[in-house]
């Protein structure tokens, strides 16, 4: 099976899972499966996402990775001029008539809201699919039909984003791809987690072993994935 192999990297993401209440969104530390096929929803342009969950395995090597930090947000009211706004948006998206708590979320008030996000923290995913869709979903990474970000609207990508496309395994190209060195960090192997997606929109799990990659400059590893990935 090919695997897609991408890299997430940003000032901020954050993979969160079902929650019922907007006033406190954990993330957790690796991304999710669900969250990934969120992200190759946007690229295809696919609405339903959920379908996209059995169709990869996943496994991610984090490269990088930090504390949680917690973002305190305010959630405010409709205000009257936005009604019309929002209802007009909401048709075009195909959601069909807002009305009552779809329109004012937080009631006659603004509520408090914590978001917890992950800061500059680095993953790259190997994703293996069959051939019937490996052509597909790299042109469309490359191309996406819809915004990607890492989790939650506004957490942008930074570049690259895509390093290309290979016949090994998910766990075999993960460590051979060289891990970029941060400018304060010591010379010499290191080694790294990877770990192995489990879960659907409900759940979330994952089965972690260690590999040593060799560590080079972002240069030369993106060097390297283009000498051994294939576009």
């Amino acid at each position: 099976m090919p695997t897609l192999v991408i890299r997430l990297a940003g000032p901020v993401q954050s993979w969160a899972g079902y929650v019922a209440s907007y006033r406190k969104t954990t993330t957790y530390p690796v991304p999710s499966k669900s969250g990934i096929a969120g992200l190759l929803g946007a690229c295809l342009g696919e609405t339903d996402y959920t379908s996209l969950i059995r169709l990869f395995d996943l496994w991610i090597r984090a490269d990088r990775t930090n504390a949680f930090e917690t973002d305190l947000q305010v959630a405010s009211f409709t205000k009257p001029n936005e009604v019309e706004g929002i209802r007009r948006s909401a048709a075009v998206a195909g959601f069909g008539v807002l009305k009552g708590t779809a329109l004012n979320p937080t009631g006659s008030s603004p509520r408090k809201a914590d978001r917890d996000f992950l800061s500059h923290s680095e993953f790259i995913c190997g994703l293996e699919v069959d051939d019937s869709h490996a052509d597909e979903w790299a042109k469309a990474i490359q191309k996406p039909m819809f915004v990607t970000y890492l989790g939650r609207r506004g957490n942008a990508p930074t570049f690259p984003f895509f390093l290309g496309v290979s016949q090994l395994g998910a766990v075999e190209i993960l460590g051979a791809i060289p891990r970029a060195r941060r400018h304060d960090e010591t010379p010499g192997p290191r080694t790294v987690r990877i770990h192995e997606v489990l879960g659907d929109y409900n759940t979330h799990d994952t089965r972690v072993q260690t590999v040593s990659p060799p560590v080079t400059t972002r240069k030369e590893q993106l060097t390297w994935s283009k000498q051994n990935l294939a576009r």
